[in-house]
């Protein structure tokens, strides 16, 4: 009898230590069998979670009586999702649940018990396949599988929503989506940012006035694959080379596009749960196109800000996206139209400031009256922008989109109005774009807005005496400081350690079809190496902009890489004076003092 109760003792014991592991599993499981599901209502469980609990998976609240079935960083502040299901369609705080049948079919349902997402929709099995287990790995990929075969039949990794991880490749015809901008692999095989607004589309990143070699990438290229490594690098195969400033193992990291259109890369801070932003597509935020909509100036200083156009008002005081109206009669400028009598248009110049793409009209080699003629008898001309480098460039503005301004512009935009417009009155209010401060003033009179510093064309500014004493000045100097560079250049070019046999046949080619910039120049150019473009192995590419408002691709050489000595960097430099090819970029200039080696295609 004894030991009948001894027995009946421990099989208690035993069935509640069975019990006690049961919910201790329930509250861990990284993998599930046919017949699981979770409510919403009991989300405070997570459906799944990575077996070193990195990663948890569930339900979310993204809204009001609103969640959504997403992975997340378990330690992470706000639980950063990282990939979420019918994102754009979250579903309601009751009734609705997530199930794994047992046809192998991972289902979210909506309080009315409608299948609003399911695996069997994004490539997964249709049903039929039991067996199947789903389950959440440590990479943060959550994955159906069978496990007799230990085929994958679906994984979360295919379908990214806005996020990418370490080890998750990113190939053609996926997409990260954040509100209006993408990140994609385009027709030429090239990683772009893309803005696909209401009204218009436009690349911008990488900076669409680069060629794609000047923007350090290359099309030639089929397999179109990026990937995020584990100690912090983004590669891809059209050579992009991005990494993290704290580039190392053991940190858990994220890429992410963003509404404000920007690609960043961030690292976790496991201790405290908050993100380091540790690398960034887009130097500049401006540099993202539609943030601040139609007929509207992005400026960056030191937050974003947004401002209407001289003669504008913003369109919807709530979204800047929504841009700026006019407040004076465009015209008709249907097809066919014939364009207004050229009295019955002026133009107001807006220093500093470019509006990109959207060209309704492009001419070289005109004079900026005959620009100016070219947009008046254009009727859908509504801006125009004349440039000096390489020739006189007339670009014909149709739709006023991605305005840009700043201190270091050398651009100015000549907007096309009535003749009846005011210009003597002061700018308009900028406005962040993250917290808006409008004017309510509706007693100001729709021709008194005018940016300062804003010129109508044909009439001087003030003070324009003191500006020639200026400019007297600065020739002067401009000349003596000509006189230094050359006597130092011959002082430096008499030490060169190269043959002078050879330093003079290389001279004679440097003359004839390069031109030979200094460091400094180049330093200058590119603002001291601070946009940078792209990266390869050979070196970095920045931004530069010359004399002439040129705009050229500065790709310093890596130290690595000039090591190999004056001489094979000048005997290269003579195999790219003979090209001429139709698919390669010519080389604009170079430079070459001691360890400094550039190339300015």
């Amino acid at each position: 009898m004894m030991a009948g109760l001894v027995i009946g003792c421990l099989a208690v014991q035993l069935s509640l230590v069975s019990l006690l592991l049961c919910a201790f599993a329930s509250t861990t499981q990284h993998t599930l069998g046919g017949g699981s599901s979770l409510s919403v209502e009991d989300r405070a469980r997570p459906f799944l979670v990575s077996p070193d609990g990195t990663f948890s998976c569930g339900f979310l609240q993204v809204g009001e009586n609103a969640f959504a079935f997403s992975i997340w960083f378990t330690a992470s502040q706000n639980s950063t999702a990282v990939w979420t299901a019918n994102r754009d369609f979250p579903v309601n705080g009751r009734g609705s649940r997530v199930s794994f049948t047992r046809d192998g079919e991972l289902a979210l349902a909506d309080v009315n018990g409608t299948t609003v997402w399911s695996s069997s929709k994004m490539g997964g099995v249709s049903g039929g396949r039991r067996g199947l287990t789903v389950s959440l790995k440590d990479t943060g990929n959550l994955v159906i599988t069978d496990p007799w075969t230990s085929t994958t039949v679906w994984q979360s990794f295919d379908w990214p929503t806005d996020t990418l991880l370490p080890s998750q490749p990113f190939t053609r015809g996926m997409k990260l989506v954040a509100g209006y901008y993408s990140l994609i692999f385009d027709n030429d095989n090239v990683l772009r940012l893309l803005y696909y607004g209401p009204d218009v589309a436009s690349l911008y990143w990488p900076v669409p006035s680069l060629t794609i070699y000047q923007a350090g990438r290359t099309n030639y290229n089929s397999s179109m694959i990026a990937v995020l490594n584990n100690i912090g690098v983004f590669l891809s195969s059209d050579q992009l080379q991005a990494q993290a400033t704290d580039l190392g193992v053991g940190i858990k990291r994220r890429l992410t596009i963003e509404h404000d259109g920007n690609f960043r890369m961030y690292s976790l801070n496991e201790s405290t749960g908050g993100w380091t932003q540790t690398w960034s597509a887009l130097v500049q935020p401006c540099q993202a196109h539609g943030l601040c909509g139609r007929n509207s100036i992005c400026k960056y200083q030191p937050s974003l800000q947004c401002s209407c156009l001289p003669g504008h008002e913003m369109t919807d005081r709530e979204d800047w996206t929504k841009g700026c109206s006019p407040l004076f009669s465009v015209g008709n400028c249907s097809q066919g139209a014939a364009p207004p009598p050229p009295e019955q248009s002026k133009f107001v110049k807006v220093p500093k400031t470019d509006f990109y793409g959207f060209d309704v009209g492009y001419s070289e080699s005109v004079t900026f009256e005959q620009c100016r003629y070219l947009c008046l008898e254009n009727c859908p001309c509504a801006a125009f922008t004349y440039r000096l480098d390489g020739g006189g460039k007339c670009y014909q503005k149709g739709r006023l989109f991605n305005g840009y301004t700043s201190p270091k512009y050398r651009v100015s935009i000549y907007l096309k109005v009535p003749p009846y417009f005011n210009v003597s009155a002061p700018l308009i209010a900028a406005a962040s774009a993250a917290g808006l401060t409008c004017s309510n003033n509706s007693q100001r009179h729709r021709q008194d807005l005018e940016p300062t510093n804003t010129y109508v064309y044909g009439k001087a500014p003030r003070n324009s005496g003191k500006w020639a004493y200026l400019f007297a000045f600065a020739g002067v100097l401009g000349v003596l400081d000509l006189l230094f560079i050359a006597t130092g250049w011959w002082f430096l070019s008499s030490k060169q350690s190269i043959p002078s046999a050879m330093e003079a046949g290389y001279r004679n080619l440097m003359t004839s079809q390069f031109r030979r910039f200094t460091y400094r120049e180049l330093k200058d150019a590119t603002g001291n190496f601070k946009e940078e473009l792209g990266r390869g192995g050979s070196g970095v590419v920045y931004r530069g902009v010359l004399e002439g408002e040129r705009v050229v691709a500065v790709k310093r050489l890596a130290v690595d890489f000039t090591v190999q000595g004056d001489e094979e960097f000048w005997a290269e430099m003579t195999v790219l004076g003979r090209i001429n090819h139709i698919n390669l970029v010519r080389i604009w200039g170079f430079c070459s003092e001691r360890k400094h080696k550039m190339l300015a295609p």
